[in-house]
């Protein structure tokens, strides 16, 4: 007997013995096939079509699918979870495997009924939408987080990208996906820490260890992803440059010289940061102000006065870019004097090293 008809008798002898049984076990089947079918293809209309719909077209460039997905907003994104668990239904599935079973002259003609599967272009549409809707998809994140680490290398590339495009809501598990084990997590997470552009500034710690990666694709992202950065990944760069060796320090340098092309539009940005609310924004700004040659009165001004900030870590940091500024800094040596003497420990020890390096240029 040939070897194709076994799994077709094993499939018919219980109807031959059970009818009843199997006819109800049939029509359960069909009925929960038909119910999944139609949860997917009903629910979530809008302009007349599916959510799904719209989702694979704009997967696949649409833009007008994705204008109407934008549209949609946050309504659409209950929609999109439930298709990234989209499975194709048990009996096309059994189908699918009794084809590969048959004769060649038999399986095209089973391919052709049941169509080809749907699971993978669902799931890659649903993570594609999900990253156009952007920051309004961050109740996707946790779902996203599982993708990413799905043995799919396409879909958890996709996955990590959406996350990317969600921005400040899905930073946590990229930083912590640049330590996963699998290289292949930590590439994707590494490069799209560079998709959520400025959002990305508090990655920029992990992301200048992870030019240091076993993995030469990994520390070439994480070199892309700090230039996306932009003006907040300069301080920690330029420490890079100094303190690291081997590929990173040139991975640093390199992404130094692409940001150096926007120093002359930096300037107005970084003088509006020194003075920002949060003392974590004017640390980093006057940081960045003294490592780069901008003009130097706007600078000098921003740094004398930050010398009095009441935080003690932006008083610091006001303190070492007087330093590096050099003999045109002479305006602020009184009150750097004065900070020799300051109730902050680290206060104290930079302003003694910028009066050090500023008096040795000195009348």
């Amino acid at each position: 007997m040939a070897h194709w008809r076994e799994p077709i008798l094993r499939m018919v002898r219980p109807w031959k013995i059970y009818p009843r049984t199997s006819v109800a076990v049939l029509s359960a089947v069909l009925v929960w096939s038909l119910w999944l079918l139609y949860s997917y293809a009903a629910t979530d209309s809008f302009h007349g079509k599916p959510l799904r719909q719209w989702a694979l077209q704009a997967a696949a460039g649409d833009a007008q699918a994705a204008s109407v997905l934008k549209a949609m907003g946050p309504k659409a994104v209950p929609g999109l979870i439930k298709m990234l668990d989209y499975r194709d239904p048990a009996w096309r599935r059994a189908g699918w495997s009794l084809a590969q079973r048959l004769p060649r002259r038999y399986q095209q003609r089973l391919w052709n009924q049941l169509g080809s599967p749907d699971a993978d272009r669902m799931q890659q549409a649903a993570v594609r939408s999900l990253g156009i809707l952007g920051p309004v998809a961050a109740s996707a994140v946790p779902k996203l987080e599982q993708v990413m680490r799905d043995n799919r290398w396409g879909l958890r590339w996709e996955a990590a990208k959406a996350l990317g495009h969600i921005g400040e809501a899905s930073l946590r598990p990229l930083v912590q996906a640049l330590t996963d084990t699998d290289v292949e997590v930590r590439h994707a997470a590494a490069f799209a820490l560079g998709e959520a552009g400025t959002n990305a500034e508090i990655a920029v710690p992990q992301l200048i260890h992870s030019l240091a990666d076993t993995n030469e694709q990994v520390r070439a992202s994480a070199g892309y992803s700090l230039t996306q950065v932009g003006l907040g990944a300069v301080p920690l760069l330029f420490e890079a440059v100094e303190h690291q060796g081997g590929p990173a320090r040139q991975l640093a340098r390199q992404a130094l010289d692409r940001l150096s092309t926007s120093v002359p539009r930096a300037l107005p940005i970084l003088l509006k940061r020194a003075g920002d609310p949060a003392p974590e924004v004017r640390r980093q700004a006057l940081l960045t102000l003294g490592l780069w040659h901008f003009p130097k009165r706007p600078v000098l001004e921003a740094l004398i006065q930050a010398l009095k900030d009441p935080a003690p870590e932006v008083r610091s940091a006001a303190a070492t870019s007087l330093g590096r500024i050099g003999r045109l800094a002479k305006p602020g040596v009184p009150e750097l004097r004065r900070l020799t003497e300051d109730s902050d420990a680290s206060v104290r020890l930079a302003a003694r090293a910028s009066l050090a390096r500023l008096e040795e240029g000195l009348p």
